[in-house]
This record gives structure tokens, sequence and C-alpha cells, in this order.
């Protein structure tokens, strides 16, 4: 194997594995666990289980889009039995329980969920040559644990199962409110940010086999990447402060010209 695009493969996973692992800590951390209920328990001990299953079944396989989404909704259909019921007898444990299945699924599977995706992103990183797996896949799951870490960096309040995805939608609403965007404010946050963005110019810069790249252009084009990201990212801290703005429109247009010279 190309030994760049295993280190590529190796950057992006340990980055966005320890912003997962910063993201569920602060998690843990201020989980009030006297809230914990059996039902909670139960919905989050489901969702792990079922990451293990697919886990177990697909290994270093890329799990199909429609038995992650069939699995993953079994919850969706209970909630909406429950809500059914209850617009027909109106009984209040119905609403409560209703409220509650469905907030700490949420909060389940932003647990259980990403370390699987991040090792199924970072296999199709070595094997694959598509340019959805190489760049979305790990751009959507660095997009969701950024946003939580920094969600909980910036505020310092505890909560339960069932309210967290309030929380970061109340994070959320007030950023949008004020028309800003989430900064990355910590080198926790900002370093992970720089290698990923990196490791993905870089090896989306690496010619397949078939491609009409000279040799000596396939042997610079990973460095011209490199050189490319760290220069971008340099100048985005200096003129553009806001790291998640200097990240997004101007990081695809340059992977997208990239990607193009090189499979021309």
């Amino acid at each position: 194997m190309n030994k760049i695009i295993l280190v590529c493969s190796a950057a992006v996973g340990v980055s966005l594995y320890f912003l997962y692992a910063l993201f569920a800590g602060i998690f843990l951390e201020r989980l009030v666990l006297s809230t914990v209920t059996v039902v909670e328990l139960v919905v989050v001990a489901a969702q792990l289980i079922k990451v293990a299953g697919v886990a177990a079944h697909y290994r270093t396989r890329p799990p199909r889009l429609e038995v992650l989404l069939w699995l993953f909704s079994l919850e969706i259909i209970v909630v909406i039995a429950i809500l059914v019921t209850y617009l027909v007898t109106s009984r209040p444990f119905l609403a409560d329980l209703f409220s509650t299945i469905f907030f700490t699924w949420a909060a389940g599977i932003a647990l259980a969920l990403p370390p699987y995706l991040i090792f199924a992103s970072v296999v199709q990183m070595m094997r694959s040559q598509d340019p959805f797996q190489l760049i979305l896949s790990p751009a959507l799951i660095f997009a969701f644990v950024a946003f939580a870490a920094s969600s909980q960096l910036a505020f310092a309040n505890s909560f339960s199962f069932a309210n967290f995805l309030s929380f970061l939608l109340q994070y959320a609403n007030i950023d949008l409110s004020a028309g800003t965007i989430p900064t990355f404010s910590t080198l926790y946050l900002l370093v992970p940010s720089v290698v990923v963005f990196c490791s993905l110019v870089v090896r989306i810069t690496v010619p397949t086999p078939t491609s009409a790249t000279p040799p000596r252009v396939s042997f610079l084009l990973p460095l011209l990447g490199a050189a490319v990201g760290l220069g971008w990212v340099s100048a985005g801290a200096r003129f553009v402060p806001n790291t998640l703005v200097s990240f997004t429109l101007p990081a695809v247009i340059m992977v997208a010209a990239l990607y193009a010279y090189i499979r021309r």
C-alpha cells in the first residue's frame, strides 16, 4: 500500500477519534447520573448493541446504508406507535415516554455510532478512489464531532440523556440568532482540524494507478497538497479568524480542482 495513503488515513482516523473522545469524555463528565432512568439505559444499550452487531457482521467492509437506516430507525417506529396511542388515550405518561425514548435515542446514536463510522471511513480512505468516500464521509463525521465537542466546551451546563439533543439545538440556535458560526477556539479542536484538513488534501492528490499524471508530478502533488493545505490554514487563521469558515467553501474548491486535474 502507498505509504502516503496509509499516513493520511491514519492521521484522519487519529484526529477524528481524538475529537470523538473529547466529546464523549465531556458528555460523560457532565451527565447527571441521578437523572438516568431504566428506559434511558435500555435505549442507549440498544444503540451500543446494534453498533457492535454491525461491526461484527461487516468488519472492514463498508456497511450498507439501507441497513444502517433501518437498524437505527427502529426506535422511531416505537415512538410513532407511542405517539398514536397517546393521541387516542391522552395518557400523560405516554407523552413523557415518547420524549424520553426519542431524545435518548438521539443521544445514544451520538455516543455509539461515530467510532464505527470513523473506522469505516478510514478503511475506505485506504482502499477507495471514490471522492465521496475519500472526503464526504470523513468530513461529515468531523463536522459532527467538532460541533458536539465545541458546543460542550463553550457551555459548562450539565445535562441528561433526554435533554442532550435540546442542548445542541440550543447552542446552534444561539449562533444562528447572532449570525455567527461556531469557531474552534482551543488547540484541542484546532490541531485535529488542521490535521484532518491537510490529510484529506494530500490524500486526494495521490494519483491512481490508471491516472495520466507524470511520475514526477505524482511524487510532488502530495507534497504540494500538504504545502497548500498548511498555507491556507495559516492564511485563514490570520485573515479569517473563524476556523470553521476558512475550512468550508475554499477548501472544497481547492480539493475539487486538484481532483479534476489528477483524473483528467
